[in-house]
Order: C-alpha cells, then structure tokens, then sequence
C-alpha cells in the first residue's frame, strides 16, 4: 500500500508561530504566495492521477476467490488506518481523514485532500504440484476531501473507494463423455463496486458524532465457455453463457467518538 497525503489550510496551525507572516526586523511581512501552493497541489495531484493510470494499465489481478459474491471485497480505510492495522473506530486526529468512524470529522481543522495507491500481488499454486501463477494490479484506492464547517466542532468529508473488485480468467480440459470427447472449460469475470459516501460529524466539548450516507454503483460481468476440441463432437455447438449485473444501492453508517487526554504520568 502506498499513501500520500495532501493538506493545506488558510493560515498556521493553532499554537504554531505563522512562519509565512514573519518577517525580519524593520521589514514588511510577506503575505503567503497562494498561487504557488495551489500549484504544489495540483502538480502532486496531477502526478498521483498519472501514476494510478499506469498501475491500472498493468497485469489484472486473476483471484478465482472474486467469482463468488460481489467478488474481493476491498478494505474501507484511507492510507493511515491501514499503515495501522486497520484501525478505525479510535482513530481521531485534526489532520487524518478517517472514513471507518463519521465522528472523527468533527475534529478537522484544515481543508485536506487525501489520495491513496494500492497493489496487490496474488500467488496461486495447484494442489501436489509445483505450477503456480502469479498476478498482480496496482490503482488508486481512493480519493477524499475534508473540509472543516466549523472548525474543529463540525467537519464534512467526501470520498470514492473501490468496495469490490471480480477479475479471474480460468481454464480447463477435461473428459466428460467418451462419445464427445474432450471438452475446453473457460471461465472469465471482470468488473468493480465503488462507493461514493458523504459524511458529516460534529462534537460538543469531547463528545462527537457522526453519519455516513454512501452510493454504491458498478457492474460485475461473468462469462462461461465450452469448446468441444474433438472431431468425435463433431455436430456440437460450442456454447456460451455471459451474465451482468448492475448493482445501485444506498448504504447509511454512523459512529460516536469521545476524546480525552491521559494523565501525564501515564504517557
């Protein structure tokens, strides 16, 4: 997993000196360059977009696994609660986005843009034997912006994760009727679920709560082929069976958070 994230805001954190106002003595101060930090942004943006392009043109992943179900379910969390073993439902921080508990947007207090990039390398070996085939794909594994609506009490944030992914492509001959012959087996999925969510979450005092309201959409394809490869089928009809679904649904979840510090002692 790699993750990059992006953040600005107007002006300093609280209780840090405001670097871009200070001057030196008997000197104007100098007003921060906003155009230069818009485009720091959009170049880093425009690299992470371009690098997503190239993983996703790369080898599909082939999981047999996804055929079943809406396929590999993908893991819900931004970059930093997966850098943390998925931790998601404690995880508050004024300059993490985290998607797994609303309550924690309560406490943004910068407008942040958070962008990720997956990989995933699948190593498949047949039972008593040495054959083995590997594969692999790398995209983006989602893109969020949060924003504060009152800051640090009230925080919006928008988001696109992948939530399911089917891509396998399997083969088999094999003999079923010696009358027919040998037979050629294929079998083909492709197709994605993302999830397109808005939440909100705001606090009072330490207490905070939050709602995710969420779109899920995609299409899941599945193909089935059989091939007769001998002329003792001769006058069988090779045959296919090719089923999509279309998936659109609505998704709500919602979380609460309460926040304290540890004595001094204890840290």
């Amino acid at each position: 997993m790699f993750y990059r994230g992006i953040s600005w805001a107007k002006g300093a954190p609280e209780g840090c000196p405001d670097r871009a106002l200070a001057g030196s003595a008997g000197a104007p101060a100098k007003e921060p360059d906003l155009s230069h930090r818009r485009k720091s942004v959009l170049h880093a943006l425009a690299l992470v977009l371009c690098l997503g392009s190239v993983f996703a043109g790369q080898a599909q992943l082939n999981s047999p696994y996804s055929n079943y179900g809406f396929g590999d379910l993908q893991a819900p969390e931004y970059g930093a609660a997966r850098a943390m073993g998925r931790l998601s439902a404690g995880l508050i921080d004024n300059d993490i986005l985290n998607i797994g508990n609303p309550a924690s947007f309560a406490w943004i207090n910068r407008a942040t843009l958070d962008l990720g990039i997956g990989g995933t390398i699948l190593t498949l070996q047949e039972q008593d034997s040495e054959n083995t085939n590997r594969s692999g794909n790398g995209t983006l594994s989602h893109l969020a912006l949060g924003v504060p609506l009152w800051k640090n009490h009230m925080g919006l944030v928008l988001g696109l994760t992948p939530y399911s992914r089917v891509s396998y492509a399997l083969r088999q001959e094999l003999v079923r009727d010696s009358t027919i012959g040998r037979e050629r087996l294929d079998y083909e999925g492709n197709g994605s679920l993302y999830r397109a969510h808005a939440g909100v979450g705001g606090r009072w005092k330490n207490f905070g709560v939050g709602v995710n309201a969420s779109f899920l959409f995609g299409s899941l394809n599945y193909a089935r082929f059989v091939t007769f490869l001998d002329s003792a089928s001769e006058g069988a009809y090779s045959t296919q069976a090719v089923v999509s679904d279309r998936v659109r649904d609505l998704l709500l979840d919602g979380g609460i958070a309460y926040r304290f510090d540890l004595p001094n002692d204890l840290v």
